[in-house]
């Protein structure tokens, strides 16, 4: 069986500034956060290019959602939760949550609603075990630390 991840974005450019990250290095007057239809049409964009339409096959090529493209998700957490309210829906796509992972480098105030809200895993951008270092190269965490990141996590 072929079955594939679609890798969306939430973000045309990202404000994090990461230190690793290019993204980050755009010009930060043409950053936005994409709508609900623009992270959902990347999906069905994806799968389109796949032929992944066909009635007859009950498998698809696009099994899996990751939203680890460009952007920080939980900064545009209102069309983030829409689009995967949609891309879950059983009249829709009808993606498992458990088929959904999002990707975040801490907005810690975000973490818990997002498990409430939708219960999609979660995949934390750490990049490094303590605060010294990671305070260098992500500078969000001078605002949610480790300790409070982990604690969210929990």
């Amino acid at each position: 069986m072929n079955r594939g991840t679609a890798c969306v974005s939430s973000q045309v450019g990202c404000s994090l500034s990461c230190k690793f990250c290019h993204t980050g290095t755009m010009d930060k007057s043409r950053l936005r956060n994409l709508t609900s239809g623009e992270i959902v049409a990347q999906v069905m964009q994806q799968r389109l290019s796949m032929n992944d339409f066909p009635s007859t096959r009950g498998e698809h090529f696009v099994s899996n959602i990751v939203m680890m493209g460009m952007g920080e998700p939980l900064y545009n957490y209102r069309n983030v939760k829409k689009a995967i309210e949609t891309l879950m829906h059983s009249g829709g796509l009808s993606f498992s949550r458990r088929k959904i992972t999002l990707s975040t480098s801490g907005v810690v105030p975000l973490i818990v609603k997002l498990g409430e809200d939708l219960g999609v895993s979660l995949a934390i951008s750490l990049h490094a075990v303590n605060n010294d270092l990671r305070n260098e190269l992500v500078p969000i965490n001078k605002t949610y630390n480790l300790e409070s990141l982990l604690e969210a996590c929990r």
